[in-house]
């Protein structure tokens, strides 16, 4: 599947699941859900595709900042939240786990480490060493990006570091499926957001 349908299907699904309840923990789900959506495709050989995992790295840096600065001038908590969920020292050691691991991910060919179960559960406890509360929307938005590639007809080592690799031959990345996918995912964010802001 494209970016689009990878973030938008990972905010929908992580804010479904956990149906957020305060607006800190609704932006909170929405960023990591997003963030872990589109991880995952950070890896690959060419050139374009290090460019954009230079973009998703960008993209993950930009959501942080923009949420940073969402709770400083509207103070929701999120700062807080974190705060009272890691320490100084947990963050520092979180952060360069999860920029190692990325950095090793960027290095090896699609869809094999970062599209493995090995791959996401090491990133997310790196996520979860820095700060647990957003683990769980991380790890979940993660999931989506996995269940998706799998319909794909490219095949994705699932179970790395084994080389064969497994896929259900659906549809393709690109495809009608995908755009199906990302505009209903795009109208249930919508929704999401609405109901939590309005309703």
């Amino acid at each position: 599947m494209l970016r689009h349908t990878h973030v938008m299907v990972g905010c929908a699904v992580t804010v479904a699941v956990f149906q957020p309840r305060d607006c800190a923990t609704f932006i909170m789900s929405l960023a990591a859900g997003a963030i872990g959506s589109e991880i995952a495709d950070i890896d690959s050989a060419t050139s374009k595709s290090h460019k954009d995992a230079d973009r998703i790295a960008t993209t993950a840096v930009a959501i942080v900042l923009c949420i940073l600065f969402m709770d400083n001038k509207m103070n929701m908590g999120i700062c807080n939240a974190i705060r009272n969920n890691s320490s100084y020292l947990r963050i520092l050691i979180g952060v360069f786990a999860f920029m190692g691991l990325c950095l090793y991910g960027k290095e090896k060919p699609h869809r094999t480490f970062m599209h493995s179960l090995f791959g996401m559960l090491t990133i997310t406890a790196a996520v979860w060493i820095a700060v647990p509360v957003i683990a769980p929307y991380f790890f979940v938005g993660y999931c989506t990006h996995i269940l998706l590639d799998l319909f794909n007809k490219k095949k994705i080592q699932l179970f790395y570091p084994k080389k064969k690799g497994i896929c259900l031959h659906l549809c393709k990345a690109d495809g009608i499926t995908n755009a199906v996918l990302g505009y209903t995912a795009t109208i249930a964010v919508g929704l999401e957001i609405i109901c939590f802001f309005v309703l």
